[in-house]
C-alpha cells in the first residue's frame, strides 16, 4: 500500500511509451499495485547500496519500519556474520559485475532467510538505481 511519508511502496512516475495506455495516474496506481502486491522482496537501491524504496512484502517478512530502511545500506538486512561477504558483493553489482547474490536475508528479529537476489539497472524518480529482487 502506497505509504508517502515513508517511501515504502512508492514510486514517484511511470514514464508512458506513448499510446493509448491510459493516464500518468492510472499507471501510478496500476505499478504501486503491482509493487505492492507482488510477494517477493522489492528493493531499490541508490548508485551507493542504500535503500531508496522497498515494498510491502520487505517491510512484512522482515520486520522493519519503512523509515528503518529508507536512506540505510542494503547491508543492514543480511546477516552481521555475512556482511563483509555481502559488501563484496553489492560493490560488484554497483559496478556491473554481478547480477545476484546467494547471501540470505536477515528479519529484524535475526530470523535468515535463504533467497536468491538478482538485481538490474534501473530508472527510479529520474536516478540511476539498482532494483532488487528476492
Amino acid at each position: 500500500m502506497f505509504r508517502p511519508d515513508t517511501g515504502i511502496g512508492r514510486h514517484e512516475k511511470v514514464r508512458s511509451s506513448g499510446g493509448n495506455g491510459g493516464t500518468m495516474q492510472s499507471k501510478d496506481a496500476n505499478f504501486s499495485s503491482l509493487f505492492d502486491t507482488l510477494p517477493d522482496l522489492l528493493f531499490v537501491l541508490d548508485r551507493k547500496g542504500n535503500i531508496v524504496a522497498a515494498n510491502d512484502a520487505v517491510t512484512c517478512r522482515l520486520g522493519y519500519a519503512g523509515e528503518e530502511l529508507i536512506g540505510n545500506s542494503v547491508l543492514m538486512v543480511h546477516p552481521a556474520e555475512r556482511r563483509e561477504e555481502a559488501a563484496e558483493n553489492v560493490l560488484r553489482m554497483l559496478r556491473g559485475q554481478e547480477e545476484h547474490c546467494l547471501i540470505p536475508v536477515q528479519s529484524k528479529d535475526g530470523m535468515s532467510i535463504p533467497v536468491e537476489t538478482r538485481v538490474v539497472p534501473w530508472r527510479w524518480n529520474d536516478q540511476d538505481v539498482l532494483r532488487g529482487i528476492c
